[in-house]
């Protein structure tokens, strides 16, 4: 848990669709992620993000394309 730390976020590499998003920056909880209405890319972030976050990710990447179709490369 992270109390009292302020981010500065650096946004001169955004793409033009992520600039055209001004919305403010902020953490999001897997819960949020997976009951949002929000456009999260790859798109079935909260299906993938669990095995991320439990270091169960190793060995050659796995690809998730746009419409959140897993492939593995």
């Amino acid at each position: 848990v992270l109390r009292d730390v302020e981010h500065v976020i650096d946004v001169s590499g955004q793409t033009e669709i992520e600039l055209f998003e001004d919305q403010p920056f902020r953490w999001w909880t897997l819960e949020e992620i997976a009951s949002s209405r929000e456009i999260f890319a790859p798109h079935d972030l909260a299906t993938v993000l669990p095995a991320v976050l439990a270091g169960r990710w190793s060995g050659p990447p796995d690809f998730v394309d746009v419409r959140g179709k897993n492939r593995s490369g």
